[in-house]
Formats: structure tokens, sequence, C-alpha cells
């Protein structure tokens, strides 16, 4: 964070500058399994608060 420079970014096999740099198609792999997750974990706590808020209702 000391220094401020646009387009870094850091990856596990280093630092590349960013507009020539094209990421590994593992990399994007990885991401989208990361938001597919994310997403699932949303859907997750969002059915649990709807199951909470019917177990309330229903006493």
């Amino acid at each position: 964070m000391a220094k401020k420079r646009k387009r870094i970014r850091r990856t596990p096999t280093g630092i590349y500058s960013g507009k020539s740099y094209k990421k590994p198609l593992w990399m994007r792999i990885v991401r989208i399994i990361a938001m597919f997750i994310i997403g699932g974990l949303m859907i997750i706590v969002i059915i649990y608060k709807a199951w909470q808020y019917f177990k309330i209702v229903n006493q």
C-alpha cells in the first residue's frame, strides 16, 4: 500500500502491470467458482432468514 500506481495486479506468480497482461484461464475459473460460492451463500442466508420468519409467524 506504500506505492500508489495505477493498474498493478498482484497474482500468485508475481506483479504484472495492467494493459498487456491477460489473466490465465485458471484464474478466471477460480473467480467464477468464487462468485458462485458467494451467490450460493447469499441465497442460503436469505432462505434461512425467511425460514426463521416463517417459524415466528407460525407460532
